[in-house]
């Protein structure tokens, strides 16, 4: 462009890929951010997952279900998602929150809880996971001694021979033969209810479970909120459990 004679054309031996390679490396050293990556070793494991996942059955089970203009974005999908399923770190935290506008992620947070125990949100922008930031920290900050109870084995225990008792779960007017179940979070909400003219206060503890079970032979589940009522905080008697489907 004539007009414009001080634009000059880089030098033909200058590297572009290693010079952004170089200066994103920089940027991770002054930051606190951890690269995922999947170690040589587990090469093979990885690989055979990620077969499983394709061949497992014919809509292709997630994140391996492509969507959008790109052929390849259920495999990127799931080299994201091998990546965080063995990432050794995870067993420092309590709980994970996966950032991504990507709907391919649906249900993968079974798998995750699965293998680690642990709580996972899938989410899909930061304003979103700043909330659920907050929400955790407050409901661990100011409900740090039912949050604490809900987490001990004889609260797991409680919930879960409840559950053994239950055969059957009605969804939409039909019922469906319980197969299994999973606690996926014993203390997803605290619910306090003042006072009432008795000076008796309620307080409610909210659990997430997942429910097995087959329709017309296809392994589906269900996610169901149990929620248990306490005498008080201090004796933490139970009074009862109620759940947001029916089980029978």
């Amino acid at each position: 462009m004539p007009h414009i004679p001080q634009i000059t054309l880089p030098q033909e031996e200058f590297d572009c890929t290693t010079y952004i390679q170089e200066k994103a490396i920089e940027y991770i050293a002054t930051k606190e951010i951890k690269l995922l990556e999947i170690k040589e070793e587990l090469a093979n494991t990885v690989l055979q997952s990620m077969m499983k996942r394709v061949m497992k059955d014919q809509n292709k089970k997630h994140p391996f279900a492509h969507s959008g203009k790109y052929k390849d974005a259920g495999f990127k999908d799931n080299i994201v998602w091998e990546s965080l399923m063995h990432f050794d770190s995870v067993a420092d935290f309590d709980k994970v929150i996966f950032i991504t506008k990507d709907t391919d992620y649906t249900n993968c947070q079974f798998e995750f809880k699965e293998k680690w125990n642990k709580h996972i949100a899938i989410i899909s922008d930061e304003n979103n996971a700043l909330v659920e930031i907050k929400k955790d920290y407050e409901l661990y900050i100011a409900e740090r001694e039912i949050y604490d109870f809900a987490q001990t084995e004889y609260f797991k225990d409680y919930l879960a021979d409840l559950l053994k008792k239950k055969s059957e779960i009605l969804i939409e007017e039909n019922s469906f033969k319980i197969e299994n179940f999973k606690l996926l979070d014993t203390c997803k909400d605290i619910t306090r209810i003042p006072p009432n003219e008795h000076m008796i206060e309620s307080l409610y503890v909210a659990s997430e479970i997942v429910i097995y079970f087959k329709d017309k032979g296809k392994k589906s589940e269900q996610i169901v909120t149990a929620t248990t009522s306490f005498a008080d905080e201090e004796s933490k008697e139970i009074i009862e459990t109620f759940y947001d489907f029916e089980l029978v």
